[in-house]
């Protein structure tokens, strides 16, 4: 990409393009830095371009979370949710994915409660979305459920990832779906720390989730 003669501006474009796609491979160093060289001084002249750099500055906070770099991770995020909150006020898909991404960024700064507060307002925001995503909503219930977990909140933790399969069997989201896998691990390890569910029951769940992780990614 250095070689080439590029327009700067298509340079950055592809620059974020492949943050995207190395966050994805889980290259997260990679990802974080190319997303920092694609986003430098990038500003939106329209609500499509401000909806799209959000969008890519969620994936660099993303990258940064996985690189426990929690105070870099939540100024992304926070830009992110700036832009949505000024060029898309009254939308709550953008809404909810501007607290899901601030919800992950107070998680890796192990804030329990800015990171509860967030995923409870983003749960509630993906209850008023016009269009239903259920693979969304179910990232988010395992998301939530990891951060109850890592907490220490193992009951409440539980009890999200549950409602979150219900609301995954009443969306019909796809038997295979990795966000059904997500939910039903974050079930077990949650119900397993406090008894709140048997050691044999536990691992039933583990062998479901494992069960879709090997059919739609392979061992």
């Amino acid at each position: 990409l250095d070689q080439r003669t590029l327009d700067p501006q298509a340079k950055q474009s592809i620059q974020r393009m492949l943050g995207h796609l190395y966050l994805s491979l889980g290259e997260s160093e990679v990802a974080a830095n190319t997303f920092d060289a694609g986003l430098k001084n990038v500003q939106p002249r329209n609500r499509d371009e401000a909806l799209a750099l959000a969008k890519d500055l969620d994936g660099h906070a993303s990258a940064l979370a996985t690189l426990e770099r929690g105070k870099d991770s939540l100024a992304r995020a926070q830009q992110a949710n700036a832009l949505r909150a000024r060029f898309a006020p009254g939308d709550a898909q953008q809404r909810f994915l501007g607290q899901r991404q601030l919800a992950i960024a107070y998680g890796s700064l192990a804030d329990c409660k800015q990171g509860d507060a967030q995923w409870k307002q983003a749960l509630a925001s993906s209850t008023r979305m016009p269009t239903p995503r259920p693979a969304e909503t179910a990232d988010a219930h395992a998301l939530y459920a990891r951060l109850l977990f890592n907490c220490g909140e193992y009951k409440r933790g539980f009890e999200v990832a549950g409602q979150g399969l219900a609301k995954a069997d009443r969306a019909k989201l796809p038997t295979l779906s990795p966000a059904r896998a997500n939910l039903l691990w974050m079930k077990s390890a949650n119900g397993n720390a406090v008894g709140l569910i048997s050691t044999a029951q536990a691992e039933a769940l583990l062998r479901q989730a494992i069960a879709i992780q090997e059919k739609t990614t392979g061992p």
